[in-house]
């Protein structure tokens, strides 16, 4: 605590935020009444240039900049102190620093003393704090340390520090004394792993920020005046919607979706905040603070990794650098090494532990031991008397390498008094907890047609899906397609649409990289979406509906022990009301081949449209009557030859409505002028006996009873997840394993043919 000697009255102390709390504490009680200002070198830096989203507006609209670029210019803008320099790329940047000079804000030092503990000055910040009395204060002691431990994996490194944790519980050491330093990204699955096969807890910090929520993304995908407010009603988590508020209320004088841009870098910048895992084993910095009696591991000793090298790639060239006053590359380096030999040098017990190879790659040890000088310590034995679960799993992998590979290896022999199962296996789900799932769900569960689907499909691939995400999304040329065409249609039946200009505008909006044969299709493309847009207004003309909804996002409230919504969206509704009610017709666009089979509602399977009609019935209309429910294909419209009809003809014919119809007449001649041989809806005409074989009709009735299917299977849906009801259960329908076709997971679930239900036919329709 040598810093302590040198604050007194009106002193501002540099010290790095790793250790703002632990110095804060100790000045508390050492020096509890003398007057001090804490800051980071960085916060200091920023005080003399501080700039906010007025400053990255006006970059980004005026020299029509990315955020991220605007955000580098400022950055760097804060080291220019001259009126000029021999650099034209530095003045280029000093020329837009005086144009943004009134939208920052700088702040005078007010303290004459400042006292630096753990940083290296600059030629730069010592010109800051000119007129400062400044005394930089390092730690003096030093420990001697022998020993730096080798592994071949990753997995034997981390299985040592554990082994050695364990030992330094069971004699007595607390847990919150034991902490690992420095220690990269690449570690953290590999010790919350092995930690829990310990039962030793490591507190690894959280990288979710506020973009990857629900909430974030509900709110980015619906920029709007209204969206707070939606926020709001949908969602319980406060603290996020009040993080969301925040950033909201950064921008609310702007044009909310000229600052997209902005708002989701502060959402992707803003962290969704760590509780703090008591009594476990805590990650620290090179930058932390030490004590005596605290035990450290430091992971990861390698080249490349311990000490960090810096290279001459930043904004600023190491000759740019040396013209600022800033440290360059080399010096950096330099620094770095000193600072964790240093930090080495400090610390009185301490484990030093580096790889030799991981998955990826091989590795030397650190450059650092050049100076250290440490005896390699190879080969270490694991005691193998802290965890029978990890042992279990190490002597698995033995036995693994000695069946396929003929390789016997020595943890045979020291852990052959295990009698294991194996070779054996039992694929059968094992109940979450109820609390544990609520509590990873957030307190929050969101519904959809697609979610339903594969739940009642089979309960285990909804919960790789949709509760664990195993399955990671990736965008490809289909489903890019898919969306241009739904887009497109959205818009295309507004007054004052223009083809080329929408068609380009959600192009242009794309993250997706399209390949030269892509791009020639897409283009090429054009002419199929106009002929579907021009077809479609032609069916309109056979049609009595006047109004129309696109893209309409339903909520539904299903909330029980927590919040639960489902939601859905509806590609197009058309209606017209008159005499105190309302004829609605419900369109879903599809790009594939989809199946026509509303019997199978039974069974929750094949619900999409049964699930229109369900939210349907929240639309604020008056007494609604269903007069049909359809699908259209847009894509994949399959010609087949016909002596009988033009080419164009066909086409035009696999643009009709495949779906159901009200075979309410009233209803159904103010739907369709053309309902006796139906120029709208495929396979609709009547004959002398009534309607068609081939028609598909349904009565009011009936659509009721759809309604209330959905609404019961959704429900025993929501209680079975949210009581943890994943069994491995594919549905075998008819004789078809519909659970398992195209299912992604069908590698992981391991399922045996007692495993599947089969429904339909004369089965029970009861598969809850």
């Amino acid at each position: 605590m040598q810093y302590l000697d040198y604050l007194t009255d009106h002193t501002l102390l540099l010290i790095p935020n790793d250790i703002k709390e632990d110095i804060i504490l100790e000045v508390t009680k050492e020096k509890p009444l003398i007057d001090i200002k804490y800051s980071s070198l960085e916060n200091l830096r920023k005080s003399f240039f501080n700039y906010d989203e007025k400053a990255i507006y006006y970059l980004m609209k005026k020299y029509n900049l990315k955020y991220e670029v605007a955000i580098t210019y400022l950055d760097n803008m804060l080291y220019l102190k001259k009126k000029s320099y021999d650099s034209e790329k530095i003045n280029n940047l000093l020329k837009l620093k005086n144009e943004v000079k009134d939208l920052v804000k700088t702040k005078k030092i007010n303290f004459n003393n400042v006292v630096v503990y753990g940083y290296n000055l600059s030629d730069f910040d010592f010109n800051l704090l000119k007129d400062k009395n400044i005394t930089i204060v390092k730690d003096e002691k030093s420990y001697p340390h022998d020993y730096v431990y080798e592994f071949n994996t990753i997995n034997e490194e981390v299985e040592f520090v554990f082994d050695k944790i364990a030992e330094l519980i069971k004699k007595g050491i607390d847990i919150n004394k034991i902490k690992l330093m420095g220690v990269t990204k690449n570690y953290y699955s590999i010790l919350k792993r092995i930690g829990y096969f310990y039962n030793i807890p490591i507190d690894i910090p959280n990288d979710i920020n506020i973009y990857q929520t629900t909430i974030g993304k509900y709110f980015i995908d619906n920029l709007s005046d209204a969206v707070i407010d939606e926020i709001k009603a949908k969602f319980d988590n406060q603290d996020i919607i009040n993080k969301v508020i925040d950033i909201y209320n950064k921008y609310i004088e702007y044009d909310i979706n000229d600052v997209k841009d902005l708002i989701v870098y502060d959402l992707k910048h803003t962290k969704i905040k760590d509780k703090e895992l008591k009594n476990s084993v805590k990650l620290i910095s090179f930058d932390s603070k030490v004590n005596d009696n605290d035990y450290i591991f430091i992971l990861g000793f390698n080249y490349g990794s311990i000490p960090v090298i810096y290279k001459d790639e930043d904004f600023f060239s190491d000759d740019e650098k040396k013209k600022l006053g800033l440290f360059t590359s080399q010096e950096l380096n330099k620094l770095e090494k000193i600072k964790i030999v240093d930090k080495i040098s400090s610390i009185k017990n301490l484990y030093i532990t580096y790889k030799l190879q991981d998955n990826k790659e091989k590795y030397l040890i650190s450059n650092l031991n050049e100076d250290l000088n440490l005896k390699i310590v190879k080969d270490y034995k694991s005691s193998f008397n802290h965890s029978d679960f990890y042992n279990k799993i190490v002597l698995s992998s033995s036995l693994d390498k000695l069946i396929k590979y003929g390789i016997k290896d020595e943890n045979l022999v020291y852990l052959n008094n295990y009698d294991l199962a194996y070779r054996k296996y039992d694929n059968k789900y094992n109940k979450v907890d109820k609390e544990d799932l609520l509590k990873y769900l957030n307190s929050n569960l969101l519904l959809s047609y697609s979610s339903i689907d594969n739940y009642y499909k089979c309960g285990f691939r909804y919960y790789l899906n949709n509760i664990l995400k195993v399955n990671k999304f990736e965008e490809t040329y289909q489903t890019v397609l898919g969306n241009l065409f739904h887009y497109v249609l959205s818009k295309a039946f507004t007054d004052d649409f223009n083809f080329e200009k929408e068609y380009q505008t959600f192009l242009n909006n794309q993250k997706y990289q399209f390949n030269n044969k892509e791009k020639f299709f897409i283009e090429k493309l054009k002419n199929e979406l106009k002929f579907i847009i021009e077809t479609i207004k032609k069916q309109y003309q056979s049609l009595n509906l006047n109004h129309a909804l696109y893209e309409q996002k339903i909520f539904i409230d299903k909330s029980t022990s927590i919040k639960v919504t489902f939601m859905g969206i509806i590609d197009k509704i058309l209606y017209k009301e008159e005499d105190n009610q309302t004829i609605l017709c419900i369109i879903d666009y599809k790009t594939g081949n989809p199946i026509l089979d509303i019997d199978n509602t039974k069974y929750g399977l094949e619900m999409q449209l049964p699930i229109y009609l369900y939210l349907s019935k929240e639309l604020k209309f008056k007494n609604i009557k269903i007069a049909g429910f359809y699908l259209q294909k847009i894509l994949n419209n399959e010609i087949n030859k016909d002596n009988n009809h033009t080419y164009l003809e066909l086409k035009e014919n696999n643009l009709k409505l495949q779906g159901y119809t009200n075979d309410n007449l009233d209803i159904l001649e103010k739907f369709d002028k053309t309902y006796e041989n139906s120029q709208v809806i495929k396979s609709l005409k009547t004959t002398s006996n009534g309607f068609s074989h081939y028609s598909k009709m349904i009565n009011d009735g009936k659509i009721e009873e759809l309604i209330e299917t959905v609404d019961e299977k959704i429900n025993i849906a929501c209680d079975n997840i949210l009581n943890g009801l994943f069994d491995i259960n594919p549905k075998r329908l008819d004789g078809e394993n519909v659970g398992c076709l195209y299912c992604p997971f069908i590698d992981i679930c391991y399922r045996q043919e007692k495993d599947i239900v089969d429904i339909g036919g004369d089965k029970d329709a009861s598969v809850d």
